[in-house]
């Protein structure tokens, strides 16, 4: 099955140790060939792994450094990765992990599912989903404007984006269910997910081999084929909603208790980043070291 659908990987402690590790570790048929900057990418500065790992090590996936590893099936985005020298004063833990097609034409699912599946194993993954983008699209709308068109009772503000991209996003707003998605324990727990009704729903549930901060890890999977979203939208569109409605009718937000009323009032919202990273961390979270 050939798919032009990036897999979002994110990570509650993204350190720049543990990609290494990973990159480093990955099988032969999978391993990038080499590095490159999105911004400017000139050929002269690409990092070949192979030859100049040490450089790799030292210049790539800064938390302000963005760019990809190249494989000839697939392209991984990374950015945020915090070093040994630690992260920037006041910045939360936050990441950006993309395995997504080449520039030309598709990857084969397997393949590109293969290697996201290489990172869960070394990240303490919060969550990580394959989104078809017309899905994304109908999920979003209907998260912003409610099933029945824009109305004064419906209306959301916070507006949900299409992608996902970290840790921090994926805390505050749910990912949404995906015809592949994989959820940990953590955020089953913030979001009062009934797993019972997703097995129910879903066409196969396993328990992932990896355990890490976040708690063991759940893949989902509604349908068996990608291009088959469409016949089992409603139910996960249905499953999104009641996240949603869990998620602001009984948790708390930035300290503060948070009900969709209170979002729609402007009450709480995703930019007020004084408190942002004690919400992310409260006092007593165990760092693991850079």
């Amino acid at each position: 099955m050939i798919t032009k659908h990036p897999y979002y990987i994110l990570d509650k402690f993204p350190l720049a140790r543990r990609f290494h590790e990973a990159v480093k570790t990955m099988p032969a048929e999978l391993a990038p060939e080499y590095w490159y900057e999105l911004e400017p990418n000139p050929k002269r500065k690409r990092i070949y792994l192979a030859r100049e790992w040490d450089r790799f090590v030292e210049e790539a996936v800064g938390y302000s450094n963005f760019g990809s590893l190249h494989h000839r099936d697939y392209t991984l985005n990374a950015e945020g990765f915090v070093s040994a020298k630690g992260a920037a004063e006041g910045a939360a833990y936050s990441t950006n992990l993309c395995a997504l097609h080449p520039k030309e034409g598709g990857s084969d699912h397997e393949v590109l599912w293969a290697a996201a599946r290489h990172f869960l194993a070394h990240f303490d993954v919060y969550a990580a989903y394959s989104e078809t983008y017309k899905y994304g699209l109908k999920l979003n709308h209907i998260r912003t404007y409610g099933r029945d068109g824009l109305t004064e009772e419906s209306y959301c503000p916070f507006e949900p984006a299409r992608s996902f991209r970290d840790y921090a996003h994926a805390k505050f707003i749910f990912i949404g269910f995906h015809w592949h998605t994989v959820l940990s324990e953590e955020c089953i727990a913030d979001y009062g997910i009934d797993m019972e009704a997703v097995r129910a729903a879903a066409w196969r549930v396993e328990d992932l081999p990896f355990k890490g901060a976040a708690g063991a890890l759940y893949d989902i999977r509604f349908t068996e084929k990608e291009e088959d979203w469409e016949s089992v939208a409603d139910v996960m569109i249905d499953l999104t909603l009641q996240a949603d409605a869990h998620r602001f009718d009984h948790q708390t937000i930035f300290g503060l208790r948070g009900t969709l009323e209170d979002m729609r009032k402007g009450t709480i919202s995703r930019n007020d980043t004084a408190r942002w990273r004690e919400w992310l961390y409260p006092e007593g979270t165990e760092f693991p070291e850079a």
